[in-house]
């Protein structure tokens, strides 16, 4: 007999997970939290790496429904994991968010042998915020997310779950309607009666002899069919967006209403629909049954979202009825990053301009046909000449190129031979990583000589992250945050650009 149990998992990208395959001892680290009923005794850390494996595997098996939960990334994440192994352990990979499926466990307690159906829900926020049994502090993911401040209506993002799932599914309604922008507007036949003398469709006589009989007016009463946007998944659309605008007013101004073709999209759609208002209620009734016509069915992954929206659902991304399916929201945290740069980061001061993604073709047969392409994350101009290369990179292992003096370059040597390969591809002589830290002293070396008497120069710079452990209160955090951006913008300046 196979019993359901249900699990919670709560963690950090990039946390190890301390496996000792000689003394065969599986322990879990402190940052992630297991929860479940206490009358069973499991393995933490055999579930944990057990259920990361299993979406490893979905995802290598080209699993369709796991890939489509990965919104908002342009990196190839086909090499990318859940469960990353390195010098000896287990670690998280590097995603963001939160994921449901299930598992099949053998569990063996006291008395009894069962096999257990643990359906479990896994939280993973980045290595930066804070989280323990009582409080979690999601401030650098919601940074991220927002790709810049995070905002709320009183200006204070409450410690709770919720915040965070609320916010994820503000973020995943924007990035559902952006996908279903392109088809146009949801329309379905509606039968419209009109008394006038522009005839067309169907004479209603019941209704002409009635409105008309005893007027010389010249009208007709008639009925046709047509498609209109006037329908009730439309209204489903609006009342989501209002919903979540009284919920989260900034957010929503921020992440919706300043992006300007969904802020367009939203305002024809509203414009169109507004001569007829129906009740909640009614909007979400005539929205329980699942899309599938061929042409609108992506519209179905925003019909789900927006009824979670409308029903206060926001604590609970899973859909109800789908126990035994996988679901959730997951975010590739280094293209995050990569935004979140591009978003905060000018580098158009005094002639120079910067370029991001920029495709290069390299490595000739003698023929002049390049044939392999490159795409640094950033190349920074002056005058329209390439001046120099920058990554973007998430890794903790950068850290040590600025503490570690015996090996700096240990863990991440395979990223630094890209960013020399990339220096001598556009010809530059200048090139380098903008890497986070959590805590990290000042007055160190952020410009390092690759080879004795070499023009060629690399760049680690840092953007230090607010403890939020420390930082009880957002408004203090993010006072932080501002402060070290600056910094990091004044250490490009004055390294890189060398603006004095």
């Amino acid at each position: 007999m196979s019993i359901e149990l249900d699990v919670k998992i709560y963690c950090k990208e990039n946390t190890p997970i301390f496996v000792y395959d000689k003394k065969e001892i599986k322990t879990l680290n402190k940052d992630i939290i297991v929860q479940y009923d206490d009358n069973y005794k499991l393995d933490n850390a055999d579930i944990f790496v057990a259920f990361l494996s299993r979406l490893d595997n979905r995802l290598s098996s080209k699993d369709d429904k796991i890939k489509s939960l990965i919104i908002s990334h342009r990196s190839n994440i086909n090499n990318a994991t859940f469960l990353r192994y390195f010098n000896g352990n287990y670690y998280i990979g590097n995603f963001v968010g939160v994921v449901k499926d299930s598992i099949e466990y053998e569990y063996s307690g006291k008395d009894k042998k069962e096999t257990l159906n643990l359906i479990i829900k896994l939280e993973i926020a980045t290595r930066f915020d804070y989280r323990d049994k009582k409080y979690f502090k999601p401030y650098f993911l919601c940074a991220l997310l927002q790709s810049g401040e995070i905002l709320s209506n009183d200006d204070n993002l409450k410690s709770s779950d919720e915040t965070m799932f609320d916010f994820l599914l503000l973020q995943l309604f924007k990035s559902e309607l952006k996908k279903v922008m392109k088809l146009g507007y949801y329309q379905t036949y509606h039968e419209f009666k009109e008394n006038n003398d522009r005839f067309r469709g169907q004479l209603d006589v019941p209704r002409y002899i009635k409105e008309n009989s005893f007027y010389n007016n010249g009208d007709i009463s008639y009925k046709y069919r047509e498609k209109s946007k006037n329908n009730y998944f439309n209204h489903l659309i609006i009342e989501s967006y209002h919903c979540l605008k009284r919920k989260y007013y900034s957010l929503t101004v921020s992440a919706i209403d300043n992006d300007y073709d969904i802020h367009s999209y939203i305002y024809a759609l509203e414009n169109s629909i507004n001569n007829i208002h129906y009740s909640l209620k009614t909007i979400i009734n005539n929205n329980i049954n699942p899309i599938f016509h061929p042409y609108y069915f992506p519209y179905e992954r925003l019909r789900k979202v927006c009824l979670k929206i409308l029903r206060n659902e926001g604590i609970s991304i899973f859909d109800a009825n789908e126990d035994d399916s996988l679901d959730g929201i997951i975010y590739y945290v280094p293209d995050l990053w990569e935004q979140f740069l591009e978003n905060n980061l000018k580098l158009n001061k005094f002639d120079y301009s910067c370029s991001n993604q920029e495709d290069k073709n390299i490595f000739d047969n003698n023929d002049m046909n390049y044939r392999q392409k490159i795409r640094p994350d950033f190349v920074i101009r002056k005058s329209e000449t390439p001046y120099a290369i920058l990554d973007a990179k998430f890794v903790e292992g950068w850290k040590a190129s600025l503490t570690n003096q015996d090996n700096p370059l240990q863990d991440v040597f395979d990223d630094f031979n890209k960013c020399i390969r990339d220096m001598v591809s556009f010809g530059v002589n200048k090139g380098g990583v903008i890497f986070p830290v959590l805590k990290l002293d000042d007055n160190l070396s952020y410009v390092h000589n690759i080879f004795n008497n070499s023009e060629y120069k690399f760049y680690t710079f840092c953007l230090k992250i607010p403890d939020s452990k420390e930082e009880k209160e957002y408004q203090k955090w993010n006072i932080k945050f501002k402060k070290y951006i600056k910094e990091l913008q004044t250490n490009l300046d004055n390294y890189l650009l060398e603006i004095k």
